[in-house]
Parts: structure tokens; C-alpha cells; sequence
């Protein structure tokens, strides 16, 4: 496995070969005994939560750290910030690290927000004089008015959250360690924070965060790394990572799915000359077909930009299923989401579909998207339990019609996010071997 880019010599983060093991004992007598006695006899069991570790991030790039609760995320954030000490390898760091891996670390509960602000910025290797002259900004962007000047102990923890993310941000660091702190807030705190973050790695900061949002990995990351159970499973493109990771979760679910006797689904073989990335889906109603047309219908891997296109999916059906829906989203290069939707939410819901039916769905809208390259994300699932923890889709497509775009020369092209969209449905019945000639209504 890679762990660097080839030939790069600017590199900002090396991790080689970490491990990091904690010792679990049944009882405390044990750990007095393994005090004691521990030259001649063992009375833990080792417990790995990092294993053989290795990757090099580069000056500038952005850095996901994916991986299930438990995988050893904090572990690896906590040993290259310094916080921890491996086992086994070594983790170095080249510039100033700022690291948020606990909402409101480091912060003195009877100091004030402002004085919490400069206390942290002189631990980071700023001048008192230097904090103080950046307080206006992290006051702005922490946006906690008058609690300020308040001790951290009246703070909310989106409050410190918020303050913490702005002293990180605005000390300008050239390595800025993140730990989930982004889940932590509202939707206009995030948005500052992803704001800020962009703007950072434009100015050469690496950035390292654990997220379990997919889709901030595939906007601001270059690259991923995917753990599971404390092993390093990938390093390498984001979008690649992101992929591997759902894959692995999907997985993980459905095989406890089918463990539990009382809920134990059947699962269908995925069929059919489907091309894309990542198929997963348990199989009682399968995608047949995927095509993407231009507006005058016919199958097309370039679309200008301000004319129709279409979205057609076919779907074949194994077994019974109360209201199947079919949707899709268009990603681009990064696999972000950009514009999507599904019959039912346009009011165009399919009926209970049989074993041997079939049935088309077409999605025609306006190309508003920007010149560039994109793919689609197709589904089927059950419309009335989307959104359930429980339930694989029944089938789902990744990276599926990859195309490009060409926008007009001649005016800006401006990305909307909402556009009307023409759902037609076409149900038919393709008799089962067996069916009876009663069973079609």
C-alpha cells in the first residue's frame, strides 16, 4: 500500500508503521499484580486499538480519516497531535499544530472565552501581542456575543465548540487536527467552519479531521484514510475512500441483518451489465437498466449546457415489494451530490410490484450544471421506509453514466440546486414461469 505520493518531498505528516495497544486487566488485583510480579508473568491481554499504520500527507492537502465507532480514528489523530505515544512506530509533524480533539480541550473553565483565546494561542507558539490582535477575528467567527467575556463553565457545548474551532482556525496553523468537532452545532456554524477550512487549505494548511459525513470527505478532502478494527484498510483518492467505507458499512449491516433469525432477509445475487463503482442492495427488486439521454432522446456521454437530459432506469422485480421507488442524484468529479430526487417526492410513486414484473422510470429536467465532469447515483428502495438504519436499498448504483458537461462561452454558468423535474412511469407485468393467469389485476 502507498503511503505517499510518488516523489513528493513536502510532506507535512508521516506516520510509519504505528501501533498503539492498551492493556485490559479483569481485575484490579491483576493490575497490582502486573506491578509487582510483571518480569516473571503477564496478567493483561493486550488490546490493539491501532495496528501498523502508515501514510504521508502532503503541505496543503486535506485528509479524511474514515472508518466505523471504535476503529481507531481518535487514536491515530491523538498519537500524530502528540497527545499519545505509540506502541510500536513513529508519527512526525512538520509546522505549528493546532488540534481539536475534544470539544472545549485545553480550555480553563474559570477563564473567560477571550482569555481562554490567548492562553491557547501562546501554547500554540504565538505572542501574547499576536493573540491579541487576532481576538476581533476568532470573536466574529466564534459569533458567542456577549459570553465572550464570560467563564468557559456558563458555555454550551456547541458554544464551545464554536470557540474552539475559531481559536484553531485563526491562529493560522499549518496543521490543523479536527476530531468530529464539525458535528457539533448549527448549520450556519458549519457552514463558517467549512468556509474556513477551504479558505486554510488554500493557503498550504493540511488539514486532518475525522468526520462520519461522507459527503464533507468527498468536498474538502484530496485524500482518505479508511480504518476497521484499529487496522488501515486504504489510503488513496477521497472519493475511492469514501466508497470503500460505505461499502464496508453496508456490508457490516447486512450481515447482521442475516444473523438475526427474526429478521432475517433474503438476499438476491446483483445481476445484469450494470457498469459503476459500487452495487450493494439486497435484491428483491434489481435496477436492469441505467441510461442517460440528451433531448432528443438518445443516449449521450457529452450534454450542453441549458438543454434537457433524462435519467432512465429500468427495474425488474423478484419479489413482492410495497411501494418501490426509484431515485437518482448527479455527482461531480469528487462525488459530491449536487441536484437529485425520486418518483414518489414528485408524486409519481410506483404501485406494489410483483415477482416477474418490470417497470421504467424517466426523469427529464434542464442541465443546469456547471461545465465539468459527473456520474449518476442510482436507487431502488422502499418508499415507505426510507431513511431506515435498519434496511439495505434494494438495489444501488454508484458512478453509474459517467458524462461531461459543456457550458455557454458566452454568460457565467450558474448552478441551481432546485429545477423542475417530468416523472413518467411505465409498469409491466412480465408473466413469472409458474404465475397463475389469475394473478395479474
Amino acid at each position: 500500500m502507498s503511503s505517499s505520493a510518488p516523489g513528493s518531498q513536502d510532506w507535512a505528516v508521516r506516520v510509519e508503521g504505528v501501533s498503539k495497544a492498551y492493556r485490559l486487566y479483569n481485575s484490579p488485583g491483576d493490575r497490582l499484580r502486573q506491578a509487582l510480579f510483571g518480569r516473571f508473568k503477564t496478567y493483561y491481554k493486550p488490546f490493539w486499538a491501532l495496528r501498523d499504520t502508515s501514510f504521508t500527507v502532503n503541505r496543503g492537502e486535506a485528509v479524511g480519516i474514515l472508518g466505523p465507532n471504535g476503529a481507531g480514528k481518535s487514536t491515530l489523530l491523538q498519537v500524530i497531535a502528540g497527545t499519545l505515544t505509540p506502541t510500536e512506530g513513529r508519527a512526525e509533524v512538520r509546522g505549528r499544530v493546532a488540534a481539536l480533539l475534544e470539544l472545549g480541550s485545553g480550555f480553563n473553565p474559570e477563564f473567560t472565552g477571550r482569555d481562554n483565546a490567548i492562553l491557547n494561542g501562546v501554547i500554540l507558539g504565538l505572542t501574547q501581542k499576536e493573540m491579541i490582535s487576532r481576538l476581533p477575528r476568532i470573536e466574529r467567527m466564534a459569533e458567542i456575543g456577549r459570553f465572550f467575556d464570560q467563564p468557559i463553565k456558563t458555555y454550551s457545548s456547541g458554544m464551545r465548540a464554536r470557540l474552539g474551532f475559531a481559536v484553531a482556525a485563526c491562529v493560522d496553523p499549518d496543521i490543523l487536527i479536527i476530531d468530529e468537532i464539525l458535528a457539533v452545532g448549527d448549520i450556519a456554524f458549519k457552514q463558517r467552519c467549512i468556509s474556513r477550512l477551504k479558505s486554510l487549505i488554500s493557503k498550504g494548511a493540511t488539514v486532518l479531521f475525522v468526520s462520519h459525513s461522507v459527503g464533507m470527505v468527498r468536498s474538502l478532502c484530496d485524500r482518505a484514510v479508511v480504518l476497521d478494527h484499529g487496522g488501515q484498510t486504504f489510503f488513496g483518492e477521497a472519493g475511492e475512500g469514501v466508497d470503500r467505507y460505505i461499502n464496508s458499512v453496508r456490508d457490516r449491516k447486512a450481515e447482521k441483518t442475516h444473523t438475526k433469525k427474526q429478521r432475517h432477509v433474503k438476499t438476491i445475487p446483483l445481476e445484469g451489465d450494470i457498469p459503476g463503482t459500487l452495487r450493494y442492495g439486497s435484491g428483491q427488486v434489481q435496477l436492469a437498466s441505467i441510461e442517460l439521454l440528451d433531448e432528443r432522446g438518445e443516449p449521450a456521454t457529452i450534454l450542453p449546457f441549458d438543454q434537457d437530459l433524462t435519467v432512465r432506469v429500468g427495474i425488474t422485480c423478484h419479489e413482492r415489494v410495497e411501494n418501490p421507488c426509484v431515485g437518482f442524484s448527479v455527482r461531480d468529479g469528487r462525488g459530491v451530490d449536487l441536484i437529485g430526487t425520486n418518483a414518489t417526492d414528485e408524486g409519481r410513486g410506483l404501485a406494489p410490484m410483483e415477482a416477474g414484473q418490470s417497470a421504467s422510470v424517466s426523469f427529464t429536467l434542464r442541465n443546469t450544471l456547471h461545465e465539468g465532469h459527473y456520474s449518476l447515483s442510482v436507487s431502488v428502495t422502499r418508499a415507505g421506509r426510507r431513511g431506515s438504519r435498519r434496511d439495505l436499498p434494494l438495489d444501488h448504483v454508484d458512478a453509474a453514466c459517467p458524462f461531461s458537461v459543456l457550458g455557454e462561452p458566452s454568460r457565467p454558468v450558474r448552478h441551481k440546486l432546485f429545477v423542475p423535474v417530468r416523472v413518467e412511469v411505465s409498469q409491466v407485468e412480465v408473466p413469472a414461469p409458474h404465475a397463475s393467469p389469475t394473478s395479474a389485476q
